[in-house]
């Protein structure tokens, strides 16, 4: 169980700037606006920051909530990571409905990003080094 907190400690680490990297990126390009570099790089730390706390907060609850779920649901490995995928995207389609101002493209994007970068980083920690 410690190395299983390590790797989402880890994958926190990793997950929170290259996901806040690609959040900007990506409303760069869906709106198609032009900003300084400055901006954008207080974007990408405020962004970072943000996600810090919100993988540590709802992150690692709901990781422990969908590793019991697979344990509990799964007999053969091969269909883990598609199970995977699905699970993770509940609660996303939760956050977005009930957080934001209802599902649309930009609101997806904003809540999808962040939860499959770290669900990534998450699974592959894990296959790597805790099983």
């Amino acid at each position: 169980m410690k190395k299983k907190f390590i790797v989402l400690g880890l994958s926190i680490a990793a997950a929170a700037p290259l996901s806040a990297i690609l959040l900007v990126l990506s409303d760069i390009i869906l709106k198609g606006e032009e900003y300084s570099l400055a901006m954008i790089a207080g974007s990408i730390m405020t962004i970072t920051l943000y996600e810090i706390v919100i993988y540590l907060v709802v992150g690692i609850p709901v990781t422990l909530i969908i590793d019991f779920i697979k344990k509990r649901m799964i007999n053969n490995k091969t269909r883990d990571y598609l199970v995977t995928v699905a699970l993770y995207f509940i609660p996303a389609l939760l956050v977005t409905y009930l957080l934001l101002d209802g599902i649309t493209v930009e609101n997806l994007t904003f809540v999808l990003i962040p939860v499959y970068v770290y669900m990534h980083f998450v699974y592959f920690s894990e296959k790597k080094f805790v099983h």
